[in-house]
């Protein structure tokens, strides 16, 4: 949550430590919740992975970014 507190400049900085292989999950995840819906195209690449973590939380993401979320 401090991450996303930190607020949206930081969005390509995180999306950088995603695309190195770093926490892409959880960085995925923050990215989401930002709430930058310009970063779709940059997390539907990672929508198809091998890994159903990192799969999911990029899906996950993108619905929130697209105003899905049904919670």
């Amino acid at each position: 949550m401090a991450l996303v507190k930190l607020g949206p400049k930081y969005a390509d900085g995180l999306l950088s430590h995603a695309k190195r292989g770093h926490h892409v999950a959880s960085v995925i995840q923050v990215l989401g919740d930002l709430g930058e819906p310009r970063l779709i195209p940059d997390l539907e690449q990672f929508v198809e992975s091998p890994d159903p973590k990192i799969a999911s939380a990029a899906s996950e993401s993108i619905e929130v970014l697209r105003g899905d979320d049904r919670d």
